[in-house]
C-alpha cells in the first residue's frame, strides 16, 4: 500500500469525515438540506449498502488508473469497485463512459444514481462520474474522495447526464 492510501486508511480509521457514521462536520449552510434528504435516502437498504461501502474510502487520494483500496482510485475505478463490492451491480472496472453506456439515463435523479461529466480532462465523452447522494450533491474520488456540491459553476459547467445503473 502505498504511503497516500496508507495515510488515508489511517485518517478514515482514526477520523474521517463521514456523514452516515460520524456525523458531517461541513458547515450547514454550505450543503442546505444534505444531511436530511441524505438521511432519509439511507432508509433505502440499496443506497445504504452503497453508502457504507463508499465512505470506506474517504480521503483517499486520486490515483489515475487506481481501482482498489490498495492502489487508491480514480473517479470511475471508485464508482465500480463501490458498486461492485456493495452487492448492488457487478460492473467489473469500466471507465467514466462504460458505466455510462450500462446506465439508463434519469431526469430526476435519486441517491444512488449515477452522476456523469464531460471536459473534465482531455478526452472524448464521458470524463468523470460521481454517485448522486441527493440534494444537489455527489460522493466522488476527487483528490481526495469526498463530498461535494454539484451546485457549482465547475461542476454545472460540465454536467452531461445523470443515470440508473442496472442494480442486480
Amino acid at each position: 500500500m502505498g504511503a497516500d492510501v496508507a495515510d488515508a486508511a489511517a485518517l478514515h480509521d482514526d477520523d474521517a469525515v463521514s456523514v452516515l457514521h460520524r456525523g458531517n462536520t461541513l458547515r450547514d449552510d454550505d450543503f442546505g438540506g444534505f444531511r436530511d434528504e441524505l438521511a432519509e435516502a439511507l432508509t433505502d437498504q440499496k443506497f445504504a449498502n452503497m453508502i457504507h461501502e463508499a465512505e470506506k474510502y474517504l480521503g483517499y487520494p486520486y490515483v489515475w488508473g487506481g481501482s482498489s483500496p490498495s492502489t487508491s482510485f480514480d473517479c470511475s475505478g471508485f464508482v465500480s469497485y463501490v458498486l461492485t463490492n456493495s452487492g448492488l451491480c457487478n460492473t467489473g472496472r469500466l471507465g467514466a463512459q462504460g458505466l455510462y453506456n450500462i446506465s439508463t439515463p434519469v431526469s430526476d435523479p435519486q441517491p444512488g444514481d449515477l452522476v456523469f461529466f464531460v471536459g473534465t480532462y482531455d478526452t472524448t465523452g464521458v470524463s468523470h462520474v460521481g454517485i448522486y447522494v441527493g440534494d444537489g450533491m455527489m460522493l466522488h474520488c476527487g483528490d481526495p474522495i469526498q463530498y461535494s456540491n454539484l451546485n457549482t459553476s465547475y461542476w454545472q459547467s460540465h454536467f452531461y447526464a445523470y443515470g440508473r445503473p442496472p442494480y442486480n
